[in-house]
């Protein structure tokens, strides 16, 4: 989070494009435990919210890792992945905008995908495509692929250990983003090949 990406870093550059996206910061906060991070927020003056190490460390208490959601005077709640280097400001609120006004009680972004499938018992779970003989992805229906990138959810269901809905059919909605969007930084070489993109954007 905090090693060099051109003249920034994926944490500040995530906070300078919420910053920059409109959304009014007086609602934003940074979760983060490590004082690192923190020093970060302070000094792009927004909002931090110091977790505990219980928080840290949870890996499946959805309670547990989301403890603000009963400390803060909020209904809802927008999550925002900071590991996520080409992920648009407009984008941001975008998905802010339609969470806020739609009459939907959860929204999820995800990526379009034309791709065939198989479970791991190696049964195909992509509909074959009707007249088609050989693997053609032009020909395949449209399915989504959870994109890591952005959420919202009511914040009430999170003490019920939810989070998004019960995910049937359109709880929580669909919010489609592009791949170069939703590139998610979880590994070394996932960081190596954002930075050389990153850089190479900004010359």
């Amino acid at each position: 989070m905090i090693k060099p990406l051109g003249h920034t870093n994926l944490f500040r550059l995530a906070i300078q494009k919420v910053k920059q996206s409109g959304i009014p910061l007086v609602d934003f906060y940074v979760s983060v435990r490590e004082s690192e991070l923190a020093d970060i927020a302070f000094d792009q003056r927004v909002n931090v919210f110091g977790r505990s190490a219980e928080s840290s460390a949870a890996e499946s208490d959805v309670g547990t890792m989301y403890e603000w959601y009963n400390l803060m005077p909020y209904e809802y709640v927008m999550l925002i992945n900071p590991c996520l280097p080409f992920l648009k400001s407009s984008t941001i609120k975008k998905f802010y905008d339609k969470f806020l006004t739609g009459d939907m009680s959860s929204l999820f972004a995800v990526t379009k995908r034309k791709e065939y499938f198989w479970n791991e018992e190696g049964s195909m779970v992509t509909p074959w495509p009707e007249g088609q003989e050989l693997l053609n992805t032009k020909a395949v229906g449209v399915t989504y692929e959870a994109a890591h990138a952005l959420y919202g959810s009511p914040m009430e269901i999170i003490g019920e250990g939810k989070f998004m809905g019960d995910f049937s059919k359109g709880n929580p909605e669909l919010f489609p983003l592009s791949e170069e969007e939703a590139f998610d930084v979880d590994y070394p070489w996932q960081f190596e090949m954002a930075r050389a993109k990153y850089e190479m954007q900004m010359l």
